[in-house]
């Protein structure tokens, strides 16, 4: 049986471009999730830009499948899609995760994600976030998580491409930047936090507060 998995994109905005309101990028931004959502194996979506870096839109794709993801990539509908995505934004950078649970559906869950991704992550690195979640538990004004690792096995930092291999993501939900700033000044947190520091390459983190397409 086929693999859930979320599509990940990192979209880099064009200067100015705001897809809230009714200006004509965000008429552009309502076409596109229009016209994903009637692609075959479509699961949901969600999207957010991100807290130290608005230019950076995040989008989580939710897919019954990679193929089928991939399948909608050659298909006439994406022709139109890419054109109006192309008017919008300066670059993207994308890959897949098979997240548990699957669909994730802390994105749309709490006002703020954590969201980190560790870079060429050991085998074994999985089993360290598994380890951490369960000590550290649900701490105050947090709201759960979810987590997996990258079906691709070449993903680098969405900037440069550099650190290629396979990634591990985790998505903490919490009630604000300041409550998980909060929490990693906690005793638990210094704890446990060794877990997320060793087999693996680097991270990169942001703050996204999502909204469901």
């Amino acid at each position: 049986m086929p693999t859930p998995v979320t599509e990940i994109a990192y979209i880099t905005l064009k200067p100015d471009i705001d897809i809230s309101g009714s200006s004509d990028a965000a008429k552009a931004w309502k076409h596109v999730l229009t016209i994903i959502a009637r692609q075959g194996g479509y699961q949901g979506s969600s999207y957010g830009r991100a807290i130290e870096s608005p230019e950076l839109l995040m989008w989580f794709i939710d897919w019954d499948s990679y193929d089928s993801h991939i399948k909608f990539t050659k298909a006439p509908a994406y022709d139109d899609f890419r054109k109006i995505v192309d008017g919008i934004m300066a670059g993207v950078h994308y890959h897949h995760v098979a997240f548990k649970p699957f669909p994730p559906k802390i994105p749309t869950s709490a006002p703020v994600i954590e969201f980190a991704t560790f870079l060429d992550t050991k085998p074994h690195f999985l089993d360290n976030v598994d380890k951490f979640m369960k000590a550290v538990g649900v701490p105050e004004k947090c709201y759960g998580g979810a987590w997996g690792d990258s079906v691709e096995t070449d993903v680098g930092k969405h900037v440069d491409g550099s650190v290629k291999g396979k990634v591990t993501v985790l998505l903490i939900g919490w009630e604000s930047k300041e409550a998980h700033m909060e929490f990693r000044e906690t005793e638990t947190f210094a704890e446990n936090i060794g877990l997320l520091r060793e087999g693996m390459g680097g991270v990169e983190m942001f703050h996204v507060s999502f909204t469901a397409a």
